[in-house]
């Protein structure tokens, strides 16, 4: 049993409901204003490979003042708790802030939100607020300012978006539109598929994302995720940086949704798919999930090993075996 297990019991359907959620009638109009002051009052942007975020104390407390009102009309609801607490970090009530989530967290197992703040805080990891990520929506087709993700043909790296309240673990990319054929539409079928694999030197998780490009061949993403350990060489590392999957994989199966985007450097976005977490793919990421639970998130002690855990991986797994 890992840490999280220890500490906070096992994740359930129901956690992922409360989690997920959404205000009604006074509850919705509040929740509204509060989503409208971080549009407008928090600029989110990119330099230099790096996340910048800017707004005034002053945006924070009105976000606090108006989540207080939701959270008084759905007061057994964990995650509009935890983001009133979680304004409450950010207008500088940071302790108050942190003791909430720390109870939301176990009050509520397997609300990964709340959970991973708590562990973050113990290993002296940042935990980024959802309002500090850029906007996304279904609408969008190009992406936020200075996001340049690697331009590579196999690989739609992980990223995180907000999407009104919600943080969004979604796959972002840089490909040539034409490399992926004539034929290629923006409704082509797409999911996902996780590999969990614990080998000698670390355990991955492989990370694939499939459009139905050729129904032989369809186009197939990889990325391995370390999910077992972060650098011990950073103070100030976020929580929910790629390289602590740990948390990253957690989040992405707790959420109604994903977003796949493909960005061309000459055209823009052309591939923005809202996928929906639901039935075989919701239980298919659990299932992964529940094997990750069970590690105990440490410090990387070299990179040699992440690098022979994948290593072994490719040696040990094809990508061949990948397929809807």
């Amino acid at each position: 049993m890992g840490l999280l297990d220890k500490l906070f019991g096992k994740t359930n359907a129901k956690a992922l409901q409360k989690q997920n959620a959404q205000p009604a009638g006074q509850g919705a109009e509040h929740l509204r204003r509060a989503i409208g002051t971080a549009d407008d009052g928090l600029k989110v942007i990119f330099s230099q490979g790096r996340k910048i975020v800017s707004g005034s104390g002053e945006v924070y407390i009105k976000i606090q003042e108006e989540l207080e009102k939701v959270v008084q009309l759905y007061p057994e609801n964990p995650y509009y708790r935890y983001l009133l607490a979680d304004a409450k970090i950010n207008a500088g009530l940071r302790e108050t802030g942190r003791e909430e989530i720390i109870k939301i967290a176990r009050e509520h197992p397997g609300f990964v939100e709340a959970e991973g703040f708590a562990q973050a805080a113990s290993k002296g990891l940042n935990w980024s607020s959802p309002f500090h990520y850029p906007r996304w929506n279904a609408t969008m087709n190009s992406l936020p300012e200075g996001m340049i993700p690697f331009d590579t043909q196999n690989c739609l790296p992980l990223t995180i978006f907000r999407e009104g309240d919600r943080r969004i673990v979604s796959f972002v990319g840089n490909i040539q539109r034409r490399s992926l054929g004539s034929n290629f539409r923006p409704d082509l079928r797409t999911t996902l598929k996780l590999n969990f694999m614990k080998t000698p030197f670390a355990s991955i998780v492989g990370v694939y994302v499939l459009i139905d490009t050729d129904p032989r061949e369809p186009y197939t993403s990889e990325q391995l995720i370390n999910i077992e350990s972060y650098s011990k060489n950073s103070t100030r590392i976020d929580a929910l940086d790629e390289d602590v999957g740990y948390f990253v994989i957690q989040l992405l199966a707790s959420q109604p949704y994903t977003y796949v985007v493909i960005n061309d450097f000459q055209q823009g976005v052309f591939f923005n798919r809202k996928l929906e977490i639901s039935g075989n793919l919701a239980s298919h990421l659990n299932d992964v999930v529940s094997k990750i639970r069970k590690l105990d998130l440490r410090q990387q002690e070299d990179i040699a090993s992440l690098q022979k855990a994948n290593q072994y991986y490719f040696d040990h797994f094809s990508i061949d075996g990948i397929r809807f």
